[in-house]
């Protein structure tokens, strides 16, 4: 195997959907090469290597390791001669997390829970609402709990991110001529007066709550 081909970064044949790899990362961390990858230890002993990188993702690990060709694999066999595949499971965070056993759905929660976070519109509901992080988060996490249509979920979510687009954000674009509130039409339709302040919004929420509990 002639030494360039043994190279990981921007590889031909090394690729996540279908795009060559580059991660800043381990390449800082003097991870260049296939042979670097050490298929000739298990995915515990390769979780210890990436914690020395400070910054290194395990889930970004295994998907390299996954990305590299057999073909490049058996070629840098000769200087991993122990090689192994990666084991059913693999301990995070004093977790075991069982491979095999695992769906897409586990595996989508824990990319998640390293990735996510609140947008810039939480800090207006956390300030306007007075309400806690907890809270907050527990508000972001609703739509997907109590929604089962797409559409509600998508509205959920404009609604939370401040994306809705009422007549204040249309006479803002020069979509409309008027900000008024097409119902009370005193004051202009901003999210929380459509939703909350507006004297008809208050009539709604005054039924649906003798509707509710009754």
């Amino acid at each position: 195997m002639k030494p360039w081909h043994n190279i990981i970064w921007n590889n031909k044949d090394i690729r996540i959907d279908n795009k060559p790899i580059f991660y800043k990362t381990f390449f800082e961390s003097g991870i260049t090469h296939v042979t670097d990858l050490r298929f000739d230890l298990n995915t515990s002993e390769s979780y210890t290597i990436i914690k020395k990188t400070k910054k290194g993702n395990i889930l970004e690990w295994a998907g390299l390791r996954h990305a590299v060709p057999s073909h490049l694999i058996s070629k840098s066999k000769a200087n991993n001669r122990n090689f192994l595949t990666m084991p059913p499971s693999l301990t995070i965070e004093n977790n075991v997390f069982d491979i095999l056993m695992k769906k897409s759905k586990d595996y989508y929660t824990l990319i998640l829970s390293k990735k996510a976070q609140l947008s810039n519109s939480s800090l207006a509901l956390k300030r306007d609402l007075n309400v806690t992080e907890d809270e907050l988060r527990k508000v972001f996490l609703l739509p997907h709990i109590v929604c089962s249509e797409a559409y509600v979920k998508a509205f959920q979510y404009k609604v939370l991110n401040f994306i809705l687009y009422t007549n204040t954000k249309l006479h803002k674009i020069g979509y409309i001529t008027d900000d008024k509130c097409p119902f009370c039409k005193s004051e202009p339709e901003t999210l929380l007066h459509l939703l909350f302040n507006c004297l008809y919004s208050k009539l709604f929420w005054k039924d649906f709550e003798f509707f509710f509990y009754s």
